[in-house]
């Protein structure tokens, strides 16, 4: 590799080469000197450089010599990533043992471009960071309520909450697999300073004021905020009976995942030597952790009032944040009752509501929670936003719903319910005090711990809520937030597909029509991929200019209704599609031969991928579910039954078509969900294994068709072309499907195959089959 090729014309700092060269270097694949770009942080040890003229100030150096953390030194260090992990083992033990002054601001400085910039130790940071969450871990393991050793960590912690609850940050988090770390981490800050008294508030260096609410609300939000993004999908934790469990059990699901890590990890390194080089703190306790040794927050987190009051616990005053989190619905209560019948105004009720989160930050969640119990319970009166007793959106309300309108129809889906004019926004009680609550904070990183919990409530709300209501939210808050505008104008198109299915059907048939319908198919298949471009498009320059795949990827997991709606319409949407193709051929098609015919394995070819369209987004809407339900109901309802119209129409080469492609979808469907192997899909994760199961019956189903013991209704060109396809695939693709079936099943698909001349295809299924069939096969040679 040469200076010119590591160099290159592109000067942007953290594009994928410098990731990939500065990987290389702190793992001594490439010397450090050999690579240089503008900005680059060269390790202040290096003793010769190419051109110093490259280094014009190292920061670095100058803390490694002892220099004091002043404000423009801790500016620099937070915009510079760290050269090396001496560096980084400096900020760490400063951030445990140096003053208050010095322990906020490593905590800043391990924050800054180290993390989100640094590639070559940002594994390293991530997992310091991790630690100092809990320096209970570091340095001993004090009791719970150990006030003085978590109370002299106090401003560290508060710097560091307030620095990891970014966006951009938990991404990181994330992509290193540390959010169940960070989860167990929060669990006995919250349990620990949740019990403390607020003391006088200290302040930090930087003028902030930091008490026991400060670190407990940074904690308790940051939590439940990975709980909501990062916790397991609905299929994971629904129970038996078919629904949703405990809120705390997503609590448990991390704490498993950690545990079961640590215990593996615990084997290995007992079962090999390991010299680790690139987690240098790894050599910390680490125990499993489960959620009953943390009563309060379990309690708080199930919604239940069984927990550990403050005189239980020794020597500590009353009112510690857990007490007025539990207070916080009867105070809501009241002061909702006394602006609704009594002299408590709108503005008082507004006031107060932000006093409260201002004094106890957490209390935000209890708030929430409250108000959506009482406006799912629909009790309170509706008040007009008329702009004098609660905000209006009618500066807004046209222009948004026009915009919204504009979205859909560019993907082709066009909706009547629009917001009748002339008429006053209007919202129960509840509703209307949580968004004048909402718009009273700032959108800033500072108050994003707060915000980023309060926008997906409304977020999540929106997608259910009538229509009306959901252009009145999201008109108040684009005049709030105008930074947000794509992303609230994509919220409002996207709450139409939650409970219209008309809408769904349109969206559905944009998305074949889009990747299908440019020019001649077959022409379009076998020539470009122009129908994957209209489908997804080329960029996402242009939020609000979306293609049809892009919208159903973001609004698919919001689709109700019966998995036979979804099921049926997908089904219907890919044989129309295979009909046409089929129609094409027939009638000619593009000149592309020499006999003047389209090539009848270029249509079969368009064919297969109009069933991988079909399968893709059957198994992005509902995954296993909707497979199962394609394999049980869908695809034996169609083989059983015929469309008298259309029948008379068909062609012998339309018939054989619509038989490969129902095939093509059963099978696609099924390898996306559940793998081609024993244990190889997706779905593998969440405890179900339906592959066996799934093609066992529809294998059994063909056998007691081939029989005579099912009617079928469908043309026998289909009916063979079916089979054959179905059968093909599976021995070619997926053999691990047949032992599961019963032998009689095989015995009679065979003798079908062989009746059709499928003779090698007949000897291949019945060679799967295990010991037991190897009779049948040799039955069948002679």
């Amino acid at each position: 590799m040469t200076r010119q090729a590591l160099t290159g014309s592109d000067t942007n700092l953290g594009n994928l080469l410098h990731l990939i060269v500065e990987s290389c270097i702190a793992r001594d694949l490439i010397d450090t000197s050999a690579y240089f770009w503008p900005g680059y942080v060269v390790p202040c040890n290096v003793a010769e450089v190419p051109d110093s003229s490259l280094i014009k100030y190292c920061p670095w150096s100058n803390f490694m010599q002892g220099a004091p953390l002043t404000m423009s030194l801790q500016n620099a260090l937070i915009n510079i990533p760290a050269p090396s992990v001496t560096e980084l083992k400096k900020l760490n033990h400063l951030a445990l043992h140096g003053s208050d002054e010095e322990r906020s601001a490593s905590s800043k400085i391990l924050c800054g471009a180290s993390l989100d910039q640094g590639w070559c130790i940002q594994e390293h940071v991530v997992h310091i960071v991790v630690r100092l969450l809990s320096p209970q871990l570091t340095l001993g393991s004090p009791r719970t309520g150990d006030a003085n050793f978590y109370l002299s960590h106090m401003h560290m912690l508060a710097t560091l909450l307030s620095c990891l609850s970014h966006d951009g940050v938990i991404h990181i988090l994330s992509l290193y697999g540390l959010v169940p770390d960070v989860v167990t981490a929060l669990m006995p800050l919250c349990e620990a300073f949740g019990s403390f008294p607020p003391p006088s508030p200290n302040q930090s260096s930087t003028g902030e004021e930091v008490s026991p609410y400060s670190v407990f609300s940074f904690a308790f939000l940051f939590l439940l905020r990975l709980c909501n993004n990062y916790g397991p999908d609905k299929e994971f934790y629904a129970s038996s009976c078919g629904g949703p469990v405990r809120p705390d059990l997503k609590l448990d699901f991390f704490l498993l995942t950690r545990n079961s890590r640590i215990q593996k990890d615990t084997a290995l390194s007992n079962r090999y030597y390991v010299n680790s080089v690139a987690d240098p703190f790894h050599d910390l306790r680490c125990h499993p952790v489960y959620v009953d040794s943390f009563p309060n927050l379990r309690a708080c987190i199930s919604g239940s009032s069984e927990r550990i009051s403050g005189d239980e616990i020794e020597g500590l005053p009353h009112y510690p944040a857990w007490d007025l989190l539990e207070a916080v619905p009867l105070v809501l209560d009241a002061i909702f009752n006394a602006c609704a019948y009594g002299p408590v105004s709108s503005r008082d009720l507004t006031i107060g509501l932000k006093g409260l989160v201002d004094l106890l930050p957490a209390s935000v969640a209890a708030i929430i929670r409250y108000f959506i119990v009482e406006i799912t319970r629909g009790t309170w009166k509706t008040v007009p936003l008329n702009g004098i007793d609660w905000p209006t959106p009618a500066e807004a309300l046209n222009f948004f719903h026009l915009e919204v309108k504009e979205v859909l129809e560019r993907v082709s889906v066009h909706v009547q319910n629009w917001y009748p004019q002339d008429v006053e926004p209007m919202l129960p009680l509840p509703l209307a005090a949580f968004l004048s609550l909402s718009i009273t904070f700032k959108l800033d990183k500072k108050s994003e711990y707060i915000s980023s919990i309060i926008g997906r409530t409304l977020g999540n709300y929106l997608l259910n809520c009538p229509w009306p209501i959901m252009l009145t939210i999201c008109a108040l808050w684009i005049q709030k937030a105008r930074m947000w505008h794509d992303f609230i104008v994509l919220l409002g198109a996207r709450s139409h597909f939650t409970n219209d299915k008309d809408a769904v059907r349109q969206l559905l048939s944009s998305c074949f029509k889009s990747f299908l319908d440019a020019g001649s198919m077959v022409s379009n298949f076998t020539t470009s991929s122009n129908g994957v471009v209209d489908l997804l498009g080329e960029s996402v320059c242009d939020r609000l200019a979306l293609r049809p795949g892009i919208l159903f990827l973001s609004t698919c997991h919001l689709f109700r209704g019966s998995p036979r709606y979804f099921s049926d319409m997908i089904c219907k949407l890919v044989v129309e599609w295979t009909c046409k193709l089929a129609d094409e051929w027939t009638s000619g098609g593009p000149k592309q031969l020499k006999f003047g015919q389209t090539s009848l394995a270029a249509t079969i070819c368009a064919v297969r991928r109009v069933a991988i369209l079909g399968a893709s987004l059957l198994c992005m809407a509902g995954r296993s579910s909707l497979v199962q339900y394609l394999f049980e109901e869908t695809a034996p309802t169609f083989l059983l039954s015929t469309d008298e119209e259309r029948s008379k129409q068909t062609s012998w080469i339309s018939s054989m078509l619509v038989g490969y492609v129902i095939s093509y979808l059963l099978f696609f469907s099924a390898a996306i969900v559940w793998g081609v192997q024993a244990g190889t899909g997706p779905d593998k994760f969440r405890g179900s294994d339906m592959s066996p199961y799934a093609i066992k019956n529809h294998l059994s189903f063909i056998a007691k068709a081939t029989e005579g013991n099912i009617a079928l209704r469908c043309d026998p060109a289909l009916w063979k072309a079916h089979v054959s396809s179905f059968v093909g695939l599976i021995v070619r693709l997926a053999p691990s499907w047949v032992p599961s079936t019963k032998l009689d099943a095989l015995k009679n698909i065979s003798s079908s195959l062989r009746r059709c001349h499928e003779h090698d295809l007949a000897l291949s299924l019945l060679e799967l089959g295990g010991i037991s069939a190897i009779e049948a096969a040799l039955e069948s040679l002679s």
